[in-house]
């Protein structure tokens, strides 16, 4: 462990700039892209301390490095507060910021406060890496006609194929718990929701029903588009397959679940436990703690197993490449120009519709957004952009500061239209080329695994694979299709993120016109 920065300072408001400003040319020197969403937490974090003293304390900031992470160490004595969970902060800092990996942790021990908050790495770094190793993958897949049979048959079976098996193995040891922290952790926030009364309501209506509708619209229209055979899965079909799928939903005991990484007797465990723990409250409030604790401990786990991402998308391919050749590459043309096209049919829609609502011209309110809806399509991650899309509600679209700090860390972690839309088309395409008999049961249970799993979306770059991989194989659609569907995802997450990001920027507007927070005249100001 190596300190890199430390700062003592009588907590006033000239020393919070100060500190600020130091943290912001670290970040700066060391090119940290996402440095705004840190440089947010830390300074409400340092105002909400500040406010709540009586007297300038004295405070010790701290950059340190430990095992190639950053992280921002904060330390001031007094009584226990926590910025991060207290009641009196504001609520940007509050639990729901845990989901997205943006909470920081604190302690308090020999009568000090100790907040850690991690500085993000450069996401853009890990995407490249992908694109890579699929581009890797295509030329070493199409060299396959020119190497030895004998030598293609020991690679692919005892090189590629071991590192396949030996990746996903380690996702499966941790994906059903993961997944279950991650909605346990997000149901325990809903009590900070309901506590907001009818603001927080109506925005997690506005949200969630978009996803619930989009689920059925989307899955219905796209199927056509697609050559499926149709035809009796396994089982006896019928009211019987429904009476099957609906009791599959209780598991028969608490390990199962977890061991046949089955995603909605995971949730249903999940949402049963957090609910229980929202009307227990204060009563088990260690165990909400430990919830956030296991939630944190398991994406930096799986952050970890994830650093291998990149082989297992080169191996995975490359063997899918040479058993199939140049046929994989001219078929999924489609599935992308589809996500693509649709994606910007929503888009243009929405701002079709604010454009005619509030007689703003449609470019100069794509103008407004754009900041935010570049970051988006060049990291594809809506973190990246949080930052930014807080600026851009206050000072471009006019919305009341309280609300999009309360509304805009919930929308993107719950928001999930476009990515409803690309997790459906990615399974759609993978059952059509693998050629699995599909009925109407099929298609309701894909719906229904897809709503499900996107808000519980680990915020870790192997997070879409690892629940790409429970759906697919809750679906019957082998595995040997994980790698080229995590690809077809990746290449979608971009423009998915950046028109998630319109979205969430355009309903934001409405909500807050709604309820009387939203300044009109910043909004129409060209």
């Amino acid at each position: 462990m190596s300190e890199v920065i430390k700062l003592d300072r009588k907590l006033d408001a000239e020393a919070i700039v100060e500190i600020t400003e130091s943290v912001d040319s670290y970040l700066t020197g060391h090119n940290v892209r996402h440095k705004n969403r840190t440089l947010f937490m830390l300074e409400s974090m340092l105002l909400d301390i500040k406010a709540h003293y009586e007297d300038p304390i004295d405070v010790s900031v701290s950059v340190i490095k430990k095992f190639g992470h950053s992280f921002i160490i904060v330390i001031y004595g007094g009584e226990e507060f926590n910025p991060a969970g207290n009641e009196e902060a504001s609520f940007q800092t509050h639990i729901l910021l845990a989901n997205m990996g943006l909470a920081p942790s604190w302690i308090y021990k020999n009568k000090q406060n100790e907040i850690t908050l991690e500085i993000p790495k450069n996401r853009l770094r890990g995407e490249t890496l992908l694109l890579l190793a699929f581009l890797a993958s295509v030329v070493v897949g199409f060299s396959g006609p020119l190497l030895p049979e004998a030598f293609l048959k020991f690679a692919s079976e005892y090189i590629l194929g071991t590192f396949s098996s030996v990746f996903m193995r380690l996702l499966a040891v941790f994906a059903g718990i993961l997944i279950f922290f991650s909605i346990l952790s997000g149901v325990c926030g809903m009590e900070n929701i309901s506590e907001l009364s009818k603001n927080g309501k109506y925005m997690l209506k506005r949200t969630m029903i978009p996803s619930v509708v989009g689920t059925v619209v989307f899955g219905l229209a796209l199927i056509p588009l697609f050559n499926f055979s149709f035809g009796e899965r396994s089982g006896s079909g019928g009211v019987k397959e429904i009476y099957d799928v609906v009791m599959n939903v209780i598991p028969s005991n608490p390990v199962s679940p977890f061991q046949d990484g089955n995603m909605l007797q995971i949730s249903l465990i999940a949402v049963i436990t957090g609910s229980m723990m929202i009307i227990l409250g204060n009563r088990v409030s260690a165990v909400k703690e430990l919830a956030l604790q296991g939630n944190a401990l398991l994406i930096s786990v799986v952050e970890l197993i994830c650093r291998m991402l990149p082989l297992y998308i080169f191996s995975d391919l490359t063997r899918l490449f040479w058993e199939n050749g140049l046929s994989v590459i001219t078929e999924t043309w489609k599935p992308i120009l589809l996500c693509y096209a649709v994606c910007f049919v929503i888009g243009l829609g929405m701002l079709v519709i604010m454009s005619l609502k509030y007689k703003v011209k449609i470019p100069v309110l794509f103008n407004k957004v754009r900041p935010a809806f570049m970051i988006g399509l060049t990291t594809a991650s809506s973190m990246a952009a949080y930052g930014t899309s807080l600026e851009i509600n206050e000072t471009k679209l006019g919305i009341d500061r309280g609300y999009t700090n309360f509304a805009t860390p919930l929308k993107n972690q719950l928001h999930g239209l476009t990515a409803i839309l690309g997790f459906l088309i990615a399974i759609y395409f993978c059952a059509d080329y693998s050629d699995i008999s599909v009925d109407m049961v099929w298609f309701a249970c894909v719906w229904i695994y897809v709503f499900l799993i996107i808000p519980a979306i680990p915020p870790v770059s192997g997070g879409t694979l690892i629940c790409l991989g429970i759906l697919m194989k809750q679906l019957g659609i082998p595995s040997s299709c994980v790698g080229m569907a995590a690809t077809l995802i990746l290449i979608f997450d971009f423009v998915v993120t950046a028109v998630k990001i319109l979205l969430v920027h355009m309903e934001e507007v409405e909500e807050a016109d709604r309820l009387g927070l939203l300044d009109r005249s910043i909004l129409m100001k060209e």
